[in-house]
């Protein structure tokens, strides 16, 4: 199992596509590509794409900041009005991709190789001509950021591209903040806002954002995805049920809120026998907890340069896991955790770690590493807790595959719920774990994703276990 392969971007449907420079493919949700399960496991490598024959799109903007195309920006500059008419029009082509991309897959499973080239073909028709129309539009934005550079409609557009081509949430976020404080209304704008939050684990921004986007189109299902997401982060499930029968009374309600519904419901049943639990073990103050102490890291130029500390509180569930929190006490005394890293972050999800491998200079290791054991697994037991936000959980690949590795998650994850053992909960310090996933390598940009050195786990403290002794188990796999 090594997370750090797991590419959330295909640039191209195929080796003929890819020879397109500018089109690169970002995902909605890596997570609807996990397997069934639930569990975390490495997918299979990315097609092969030939290299770049000029520098991308997203390197020719900048990665987000003016550059000197602004100032060679010459010719007549276009409206708003035209220029969201191209963004309309790329919006249609980037569909029309992906349709294609959906389809040509299923033929491809299906093993009909002549109707899936014949896809092939006119996706590299349509990327072609998304390529052309993203440059030209690149280009317009450029002439009219210099000839009007407060403009809110040409910062929140100039945003939009770089989504498209993949730019970075924290380059992203400044254009969407600036359109939106000048009073542009869009319900697209303050949709694009909340992802951006969202990616950047600013879970409540994302939320006011996202709240904004639908009382501005309370019908249009595109911005209800990202408000449902924002809520289940603040685990404000109820709110997402009483909206929905709000905005869409009586019988005739459309088809696609049922699931959101059944959802929402579930979730909240479940969020309030959990807080029953937790009340319970407030009340009791006698669980295991450990101290994390964590450190915050970025390349600056080829040094690494620590950018900040903070200390993470996890309670562990002893009664209900017996064996994965007797597994990292032991481990955690012995300092085995102490200078490892998160060598995984993903944006609104999880941080991982607790891999022995990170230690080495070799990152073509991390997420290979343990203890050398493996431990029973416990998420099957009736009593088995669930994976709501920043809960401490195991890392396996299937069946009795646990070791030293945990991932904390940093919205809730019911598909890690009978998969993965939840052995604790971050009662302090969850802003810190938060912060992880903005040093994450942005793979949605292919080749000219960045580097980052992950956040070390400086030290793992106990700070109290209880009286009675434990024993590690140990399982052959």
């Amino acid at each position: 199992m090594n997370p750090r392969l797991r590419h959330a971007l295909t640039i191209a449907l195929a080796a003929g596509i890819a020879a397109a420079p500018f089109v690169y493919w970002k995902l909605r949700d890596d997570r609807a590509e996990a397997p069934a399960s639930g569990a975390i496991s490495a997918p299979a490598e990315p097609a092969p794409t030939e290299p770049a024959a000029e520098p991308s799109l997203l390197e020719k903007m900048g990665a987000g900041k003016n550059t000197k195309s602004d100032d060679d920006a010459s010719g007549p500059v276009a409206s708003n009005e035209a220029l969201e008419r191209q963004a309309s029009v790329i919006d249609e082509n980037q569909r029309e991709l992906e349709s294609i991309k959906r389809a040509a897959a299923a033929l491809a499973a299906k093993k009909q190789a002549a109707d899936m080239q014949a896809r092939l073909a006119k996706g590299k028709q349509v990327a072609s001509l998304l390529n052309v129309r993203m440059a030209a539009f690149e280009k317009d934005l450029a002439a009219a950021r210099k000839a009007r550079p407060d403009d809110p409609a040409v910062q929140w557009l100039t945003a939009e591209l770089l989504i498209s081509v993949g730019g970075e949430p924290e380059e992203i976020l400044p254009y969407l903040q600036k359109a939106s404080k000048s009073g542009l209304q869009r319900p697209r704008l303050s949709a694009s806002l909340a992802k951006v939050e969202f990616d950047l684990n600013h879970f409540q921004a994302g939320y006011n954002a996202a709240l904004d986007a639908i009382r501005q189109a309370p019908k249009d299902p595109a911005y209800w995805e990202i408000y449902v997401r924002s809520c289940f982060a603040l685990e404000r499930f109820d709110e997402v049920t009483s909206r929905l029968r709000q905005e869409f009374p009586g019988p005739n309600a459309p088809d696609w809120i049922r699931p959101i519904q059944l959802d929402a419901r579930k979730l909240s049943a479940l969020w309030q026998r959990e807080q029953g639990q937790r009340a319970k073990e407030n009340a009791a103050g006698n669980l295991p907890l450990v101290r994390l102490t964590v450190e915050h890291r970025k390349f600056e130029g080829s040094n690494v340069k620590v950018t900040g500390t903070g200390q993470v509180e996890i309670a562990l569930f002893e009664d209900q896991a017996p064996a994965a929190v007797a597994n990292f006490l032991s481990l955690a005394e012995t300092g085995f955790y102490d200078g490892t890293l998160f060598y995984w972050a993903e944006a609104g999800h999880m941080v991982v770690g607790g891999d022995p491998n990170t230690k080495n200079a070799d990152p073509n290791d991390d997420g290979l590493g343990g203890p050398g054991y493996s431990i029973p697994d416990e998420f099957a037991s009736p009593n088995a807790r669930l994976h709501f936000r920043g809960v401490f959980s195991t890392v396996q690949n299937g069946p009795r595959t646990a070791g030293s590795q945990f991932f904390i998650t940093l919205v809730p994850a019911p598909e890690f719920d009978g998969n993965s053992t939840a052995f604790g909960r971050v009662v302090k310090g969850q802003e810190v774990l938060d912060r992880i996933t903005q040093g994450r390598t942005n793979r949605n940009v292919g080749q000219f994703g960045r580097i980052i050195p992950g956040d070390r786990l400086v030290r793992v403290t106990v700070v109290r276990k209880r009286p009675h002794p434990y024993t590690v188990t140990k399982v052959t796999r």
